[in-house]
């Protein structure tokens, strides 16, 4: 494809995106009436610690898990013993979180628990194929599910890397997770498992983590973080979210054909939508991740005869999300990813992401300044950035 055709189809696609930005601003209330979509993003606050499912049961510290002559022995195909893992990061991280937020609600790791959160409220952890019987269990994570396959690898990944960076104290005890009983070499379990599995991607999260105890504590002093410093940080939580994405699908990638195909297509697109936050820098605290997920994502599987944007039992704004992210995947996959890189490079400095943020958080919360933040994204982006060719 020559390239005046790529400029044309990714002026497509950002028009694409400006009129869905005009249809949101356009929306009142959501279709299903659900209260929740009349949410501010301040108001999201109070929800944020129980957003994700059985929260107050979920381990907090490692000797909550069971312990036998010095090993802590931990099933991340549990949902309550793979969700312990977030919360015991959560937990040792927010001494490096703390200037985002009260009660920990800013660290930006929340997106991490939430998503899981939102796979098992929607049914996603189940086995789509049906054949395993631990389904009666309502906490049982299918190795079968294209969802709970792939977040194994945000959950064991980050949390042993933190291990490893010295941020998680497993206490003097040695861990041992439980692979599951079926795909079993497709799972790493410990540290040494995953750095020979997926080196590049273990070595990312530990990075990670030494960038965020290095520009807050120091010689055992923990200094404030300041927004420039935030930004600069989820640039390398993005990079090893990324990192982690693409192993992880293509491992994968081959449960989704147990699916209808409207969630096949879904699961794809979503993979890939994950790319364009991370360009962004998306903030993943607790209040951003929370809000958007709530407004935008599907409450339910979606199934044979289901197309976005006419999906009548989900909101306008599920289904909007759901057509921006099927059309940016079909865009991307015919003209070699023209559009995201076109998007990577438009999101080059911390002012323009900051604005970039800005304008998400008034689709939804005023219609009436969409206008304003919009041409100061553009100002911002002819301002800072630099296109060549």
């Amino acid at each position: 494809m020559d390239h005046s055709t790529l400029k044309f189809v990714s002026f497509f696609c950002l028009l694409y995106i400006v009129k869905s930005v005009e249809s949101y601003a356009g929306i009142q209330a959501c279709d299903s009436g659900r209260e929740s979509c009349y949410l501010k993003v301040s108001e999201t606050t109070h929800a944020c610690e129980s957003a994700s499912p059985f929260w107050d049961q979920v381990p907090v510290r490692i000797t909550d898990y069971d312990v036998i002559n010095g090993t802590v022995t931990v099933d991340p195909w549990n949902y309550l013993q793979r969700m312990g893992l977030y919360k015991i990061l959560l937990k040792s991280t927010e001494k490096y979180m703390r200037d985002f937020g009260p009660r920990n609600l800013g660290n930006i790791l929340w997106g991490l628990p939430l998503q899981f959160g939102w796979q098992f409220s929607t049914r996603r952890l189940d086995d789509p194929f049906n054949l395993q019987s631990d389904q009666e269990d309502k906490f049982y994570v299918s190795h079968n599910s294209y969802w709970a396959s792939m977040n194994y690898y945000l959950s064991v990944i980050p949390f042993l890397g933190a291990v490893e960076a010295g941020v998680i104290d497993l206490e003097g005890l040695q861990l041992k997770l439980l692979k599951p009983s079926g795909r079993a070499d497709q799972y790493c379990n410990s540290i040494a498992s995953c750095r020979e599995l997926i080196p590049e991607t273990f070595q990312k999260w530990t990075e990670f983590y030494q960038h965020m105890i290095h520009i807050t504590c120091r010689e055992g002093h923990c200094t404030p973080m300041d927004a420039a410093q935030l930004d600069y940080l989820l640039y390398y939580m993005w990079d090893a979210h990324q990192a982690t994405i693409e192993p992880a699908y293509e491992i994968s990638a081959d449960l989704l054909s147990g699916y209808p195909l409207a969630e096949q297509k879904f699961g794809r697109g979503w993979a890939h939508f994950v790319e364009y936050l991370a360009a962004l820098r998306f903030i993943t605290n607790c209040t951003y991740t929370h809000f958007f997920e709530e407004m935008s994502l599907p409450k339910r599987l979606l199934r044979d005869g289901d197309h976005p944007p006419f999906i009548r039992d989900l909101t306008v704004y599920e289904n909007q999300a759901l057509t921006m992210m099927n059309v940016l995947f079909f865009v991307d996959s015919y003209t070699g990813d023209a559009f995201l890189s076109m998007w990577k490079r438009t999101m080059c400095s911390y002012e323009v992401r900051k604005q970039a943020m800005l304008l998400l958080t008034t689709i939804f919360n005023d219609k009436m300044r969409i206008p304003v933040m919009l041409l100061r994204l553009i100002e911002r982006i002819i301002s800072t950035c630099v296109f060549i060719g």
